[in-house]
């Protein structure tokens, strides 16, 4: 079970850290954001970018970099979904006396696929959200640098940070609660955040 759970911290549930690491990280990154359109936030626009600078054939490696990229995400989805799914069901067969191993956590990971995967896009949805919009308000404050700029960065921060938390809390019990007690979608995200109200 260690490697669904290496999977599950660092990548599946890594929503939580998403919002503080990487917020911070590209934040603090002045000279970048000062000469930056906001489009130029989104992750990989500007590999992608030197990529046709430097290619004698743009259109056609646009194609292949969107291809490559499409089989890389699609394949770390696989592997991030199966394990989170696998740790939580594996966990509970151990709590109901199983034994830990780990091809019936993958068997467990892929039986819950599609219904682990739908609750890991949205969260991720939403933390890229928040942090292209947080990004961009950044933006606007440095080229500009009058107070009320730095008030709306600052509101819109504290805001964008608790939803994006909420999100990626919602999304753990979510999840748990789809794999474990073997709810609907709808229940499971409900039930989610019934738990952080509480």
């Amino acid at each position: 079970m260690c490697i669904f759970g290496l999977f599950a911290a660092f990548i599946g549930f890594g929503g939580i850290a998403d919002v503080f690491f990487q917020a911070w990280q590209r934040g603090t990154n002045t000279p970048l954001l000062t000469s930056a359109s906001p489009l130029q936030l989104i992750p990989s626009i500007q590999t992608l970018k030197s990529f046709l600078d430097f290619s004698p054939r743009p259109i056609l490696s646009l194609i292949i970099f969107l291809i490559v990229s499409l089989i890389f995400t699609a394949f770390f989805l696989t592997i991030i979904t199966v394990a989170v799914g696998g740790l939580i069901g594996g966990i509970k067969k151990i709590e109901a006396g199983g034994d830990n191993d780990a091809i019936i956590g993958i068997k467990i990971g892929l039986r819950n696929f599609w219904k682990v995967l739908p609750i890991l896009l949205v969260q991720k949805i939403v933390i890229g959200a928040a942090f292209l919009i947080s990004m961009a308000n950044l933006l606007v404050l440095l080229r500009s640098g009058d107070l009320v700029s730095a008030m709306m960065y600052g509101i819109g921060f504290v805001i964008l940070t608790v939803l994006a938390v909420c999100a990626a809390l919602i999304s753990i019990y979510a999840i748990v609660s789809v794999v474990a007690n073997q709810v609907s979608l709808k229940d499971a995200i409900r039930h989610g955040w019934d738990i952080l109200l509480a």
